[in-house]
C-alpha cells in the first residue's frame, strides 16, 4: 500500500520543527512565525525542509533567498516576554528618537519609523 506523500511530508515537518524549537515550541502547523530577516509571516505548513549532504534536515524560512532559520523566527507581535519590558522598550525608543533641547538636528533617517514598527507590532 502507498503512503500519502503530502501526509508523510506534513508528519515530518511537524516532528522537525517541534524538535527545533525548544523556547518556542509549535503547538500546530497553523501557527505563525515571523522571519526576523526578510520580516514575512508564516505558518509551519510553509516552512522549507532541506536536507545537507549528511542527510540532516534544515528548516528554512519560506521566502526564496531568505537563510532565516528557526533561531530566526519570533511569533508575530510584541517578542518580548512582558509588559513590563515592553514599556522599557518603548521609553528607550523614545529616549533615541528625541532631539537634544536647542539642537537643529534633524532626526536620522528611521527613527521614527523603528519606533512606529515597534508600536505597531504590539499592537499598540
Amino acid at each position: 500500500m502507498k503512503q500519502d506523500c503530502s501526509n508523510w511530508e506534513e508528519s515530518v515537518k511537524w516532528q522537525l520543527l517541534r524538535n527545533a524549537e525548544g523556547v518556542r515550541p509549535w503547538r500546530s502547523l497553523e501557527e505563525t512565525r515571523q522571519c526576523v530577516l526578510c520580516e514575512r509571516t508564516f505558518q509551519g505548513h510553509q516552512v522549507r525542509v532541506t536536507w545537507d549532504r549528511c542527510g540532516i534536515p534544515r528548516l528554512r524560512c519560506p521566502t526564496r533567498g531568505c537563510s532565516g532559520e528557526p533561531a530566526q523566527w519570533i511569533h508575530p507581535g510584541n517578542p518580548l516576554i512582558s509588559e513590563d519590558a515592553w514599556r522599557d522598550w518603548v521609553r528607550l525608543l523614545d529616549t533615541l528618537c528625541e532631539e537634544p533641547r536647542g539642537s537643529k538636528k534633524t532626526r536620522r533617517r528611521g527613527e521614527g519609523e523603528t519606533r512606529r514598527r515597534a508600536l505597531a507590532a504590539h499592537g499598540n
